[in-house]
């Protein structure tokens, strides 16, 4: 997969574009909330266009990971929410999971880790 990034919005929010296999494409504008300390992520994706994009909200915790949240219900209808949590942030690239969590985090299932490395 290649994925692009470049700032938008005067510097204030960054957007990235990722596509691989010809048939599906996918944008996230990422905004950073300097007073709240808060990133607001937008995903958007081609062809399962969506008129309500979904939208994760977070910030940085004790292990500066950052670590975004939305609501999202199971395919069982079990109330959770979709994380994502970027690690090993450094120069070279990072790492991101995501992950489903039940609201009392008793159940996680990971759907996906990537390893991201910085080309130029």
């Amino acid at each position: 997969m290649v994925w692009k990034f470049k700032y938008i919005m005067n510097g204030t929010a960054v957007q990235d574009e990722s596509w691989g296999d010809g048939k599906t494409f996918a944008s996230s504008i990422r905004q950073y909330n300097q007073d709240s300390a808060k990133w607001v992520v937008t995903f958007f994706s081609y062809p399962s266009n969506s008129t309500n994009p979904s939208t994760w909200l977070g910030s940085k915790n004790e292990f500066n990971n950052i670590v975004l949240n939305t609501p999202q219900t199971a395919p069982n209808g079990m109330e959770g929410l979709s994380q994502l949590t970027f690690f090993d942030i450094s120069e070279s690239g990072f790492n991101w999971k995501g992950e489903w969590i039940s609201l009392d985090g008793s159940f996680v299932y990971p759907f996906w880790t990537i390893w991201c490395t910085k080309k130029r």
